[in-house]
């Protein structure tokens, strides 16, 4: 479980979503592939959404590199669109790499995890790959 702000200031947690297929990507606005696939996250949510689903964006930094802060969100929701997908607020203090015991681990950006109805990790890429995003969505929605 993990609780982080929204773009709209909100606090978003997992457990929240309990039942709910939850498709997290763990981007950084600096990354051009994580642009990329920014572009289609709400897309995928619209797609989806009627099942349950939720495509949630978590930044872990800024277009510098530096650690995300809220105006980055709206920023970031803005130049692609996102209108009803979360974005949450993150940092490198999510990540094993950045010393979390149970972090996420992000070894390419963007990663991708996909959680089940029952909150159980079924799926995850490095990198980005809409079709192969949608094919995983399709198997476990």
């Amino acid at each position: 479980d993990f609780q982080l702000r929204d773009q709209d200031d909100s606090l978003w947690r997992l457990d929240s979503h309990l039942g709910d297929v939850v498709l997290i990507d763990l981007s950084a606005m600096w990354c051009g592939p994580c642009q990329h696939a920014a572009t289609t996250a709400q897309s995928t949510q619209d797609l989806y959404e009627a099942y349950g689903f939720h495509y949630v964006t978590v930044l872990i930094d800024d277009p510098t590199g530096e650690p995300i802060e809220s105006a980055d969100l709206g920023a970031w929701s803005e130049s692609y669109g996102i209108l009803t997908a979360p974005i949450l607020e993150g940092s490198r203090d999510l990540l094993q790499s950045g010393g979390a015991t149970n972090g996420f681990p992000v070894t390419s950006w963007p990663t991708f995890i996909l959680v089940n109805r029952n909150q159980e990790v079924v799926w995850g890429l490095r990198g980005f790959n809409e079709a192969t995003i949608l094919e995983a969505i399709d198997e476990h929605i």
